[in-house]
């Protein structure tokens, strides 16, 4: 399915479009980290403050740290890698 897929992914028809405006480069980065890292945060604060609830820290399934490995920085999820810089990427997560 990979090899089916690759080179037409969105990321693939951004970066193979003529004149691909700056202007869409932002929305797209806008919605990568939207989805990729703004709502996540929300996600894994909420399951911390109903799962920590009464001072009751609740361990996950299998023991894993939950609350660290389901942080962004440590999942690093993009859909469109290439428009993001180095610095962007070394920091992805570590702000709202």
């Amino acid at each position: 399915m990979a090899n089916k897929t690759k080179g037409s992914t969105l990321e693939d028809k951004v970066l193979n479009m003529q004149n691909c405006s700056e202007a869409l480069k932002t929305k797209l980065k806008e919605f990568d980290h939207l989805y990729n890292v703004a709502w996540p945060l929300v996600h894994l604060e909420t399951a911390q403050h109903y799962l920590d609830l009464k001072g009751e820290n609740k361990a996950a399934t299998g023991g894993s740290e939950w609350k660290k490995y389901l942080h962004p920085k440590f999942q690093q999820r993009k859909f469109f890698p290439t428009l993001w810089n180095n610095d962007e990427i070394t920091n992805w997560g570590n702000n709202k």
